[in-house]
Parts: structure tokens; C-alpha cells; sequence
């Protein structure tokens, strides 16, 4: 009678063979082999300690969490659009890899603590100026690096939703991850534990309704939301440079006008942050002015405007398509 050995007895045999005759067998345990060949993402705490194993940085263990749930996770459209709640745990959200907004901040939230990290669940309101209904029910992290309360969004860095086309595209943002209170003040709202929006008299509530889809593209490209907030709503609005989200999320403004008018013949300066690939020019009437790009991929421009200019800062991406950034 022969003895018939599967593929994967073989293979188990050699590796417990390996194992018990290594020099480095103290350094692990049988718990730690179980799981070479058990469900390591079966529970959230053990996923989240294997994704970040070895890796002692806070940030760096939040960035580790935040890559895996926006790459795996899916958005739920479906139940966003009956708004309706599965409620499902969290172990049946790992199988499903389905959910919507408080599936992803329950997610992260399990997932931080089971490292080491302070994080805790956010619920508010969020500004889809996009949508017709552009206040809505969310809920996010804030999670404490290095003494440093910051905001994870994992549903928004994850992609985004159109009400027009009613479809959900994956687009991983880095902008929602260890995000400044104080640059989502345009778009994300906390709520208190009745949940009425928290007051801030400084930007009520009332104003917070009325940002533009303008707004808050200028705001996620880069521009202060000190500067903006006190435009919403008023004549000055209407005078901003009008704003295009970028087919490259590389792209950062790091100093440009939020307007020209009254300039007078003055130099202005624009410096732009992108992708290696990506190129920056000014248009201005049918030319186009090149930006000087360094080695660290930020472009810049000295620009002598006239009043009443009007000009047009546009990128070029790999493929060589054009696309408008700024108007003004």
C-alpha cells in the first residue's frame, strides 16, 4: 500500500519541520504558526495586528488601517440610496467588505485600538454640496497621533458618490487622512450626543448649509478655510476663481490669488504641488505659460497680471490630456 501525501500536508510538514529545527523558534509560537494557515482576517483586531506588524509608528500604523479599509472595502450605494442600516457586525462587514459610512468608522475605530491607537467615533454632518440633498448624516474617526487630535475619514478617502449618475467610483483621497479640524471645517460638522450640530459662533450652522460645491473644491485643493468662510454667502463669493476637482489627487495649491481683481499690474506667485507627471501651465488668452517644476515636484510661477485679467491655470497629465484647475 502506498502512502499518498496531499500538496498541502507536504507543505505543512516541511514548515513545522523548518520551524521546530530553527535557531529562531523560540522567537515564536504555535498560536503564530495556527494562524499561517487559520482566517487571519476573521475579526478586525486580528487583521489589524497583522497588517501592522512590525510597525512601531503610530502614524504610520494609522496609515497601514486607513490603506487597507479604503482599498477593501466597498461602499454600499444601495443602502445609501434607501438609507437604509444593516446592521451588521463587524466580523459579517470583513466577509461582506460592504457598508457605508458607519461601517467604516466602526471598522477603523476596532481596528486602531486593537494596536494601540486612541481613536473614537465621530458622528456629524457632512456638506455634499454636489447632491440635492447636501446635508447628511455621517460619521468618521478622530484618532490621537502623538498628542495630536486629527481626522480620518476612511468612507471619503475611499472615493466618492455621484447623485447624478447615481454610481459610487473608488478614488482613494489622502486628504481625509490625519486631516486638520481646522481644513474640514467646510465640509464636516460634529454633532452632540443629541445629536444637534455643535454650535461654532464664529461659522454657524446656517452658513455651514450654505457652502458652494465652489467652496469646498477650493478648500480641498488647498486654500485656507479661514479665507473662505468669511466669503460664504456674500458678494465676494461670487468673485473667487472658479475651482475644478483634479484627475490628479497629487494636486496641492500651496500659494495662489483667491482673486486678481484690483491687483494692478502686480506680480502674483502660484505654487502647486502634483504628481511627477503631471505638468502646470497659466493660460492666458491663447498662450500658455509653463511653470518651472523642481526636483521635488513643486511648480512655480511669477506672473505679472493686469487688472481685469483673465486667466486660466491648467495641468497636463501622462497621457497628455489638458484639464482646467482655476479660472479666474
Amino acid at each position: 500500500m502506498k502512502l499518498i501525501i496531499s500538496r498541502t500536508s507536504l507543505i505543512i510538514l516541511l514548515i513545522c519541520s523548518s520551524f521546530f529545527h530553527s535557531q529562531e523558534a523560540s522567537a515564536f509560537s504555535l498560536r503564530d504558526l495556527f494562524e499561517q494557515f487559520s482566517n487571519k482576517d476573521s475579526s478586525p483586531e486580528l487583521l489589524a495586528k497583522r497588517i501592522t506588524k512590525g510597525v512601531t509608528s503610530e502614524q504610520d500604523k494609522a496609515l497601514k488601517i486607513f490603506n487597507w479599509i479604503t482599498e477593501n472595502i466597498q461602499y454600499d450605494v444601495d443602502a445609501y440610496i434607501k438609507g437604509i442600516s444593516k446592521n451588521q457586525t463587524l466580523e459579517e462587514l470583513l466577509k461582506t467588505k460592504k457598508g457605508v459610512c458607519d461601517d467604516y468608522a466602526h471598522l477603523f475605530n476596532a481596528m486602531a485600538n486593537a494596536v494601540g491607537l486612541k481613536s473614537r467615533i465621530v458622528n456629524g454632518f457632512v456638506n455634499r454640496s454636489t447632491e440635492s440633498q447636501r446635508i447628511r448624516d455621517h460619521a468618521w474617526n478622530i484618532v490621537n497621533i502623538q498628542g495630536r487630535s486629527l481626522i480620518i475619514d476612511t468612507t471619503w478617502g475611499a472615493g466618492f458618490y455621484d447623485s447624478i449618475t447615481k454610481k459610487y467610483s473608488a478614488k482613494k483621497n489622502i486628504s481625509y487622512f490625519l486631516a486638520e479640524p481646522v481644513d474640514l471645517r467646510l465640509t464636516h460638522r460634529e454633532a452632540d450626543e443629541k445629536g444637534n450640530p455643535i454650535d461654532d459662533p464664529n461659522f454657524p450652522f446656517e452658513q455651514f448649509k450654505a457652502i458652494s460645491s465652489n467652496i469646498k473644491t477650493l478648500a480641498s485643493l488647498g486654500f485656507s478655510s479661514g479665507d473662505l468662510i468669511p466669503l460664504v454667502g456674500t458678494p465676494l463669493e461670487a468673485k473667487l476663481p472658479t475651482a475644478h476637482s483634479p484627475d490628479d489627487l497629487k494636486i496641492r495649491i500651496i500659494r495662489a490669488p483667491l482673486k486678481l481683481a484690483g491687483l494692478k499690474a502686480d506680480t502674483v506667485r502660484f505654487e502647486i504641488n502634483h504628481s511627477p507627471s503631471t505638468k502646470i501651465f497659466l493660460r492666458d488668452g491663447g498662450i500658455d505659460v509653463p511653470f518651472y517644476t523642481d526636483s521635488k515636484g513643486l511648480s512655480t510661477l511669477d506672473y505679472k497680471t493686469l487688472d481685469g485679467s483673465e486667466i486660466v491655470l491648467v495641468y497636463q497629465v501622462e497621457s497628455g490630456q489638458y484639464f482646467s484647475l482655476l479660472e479666474y
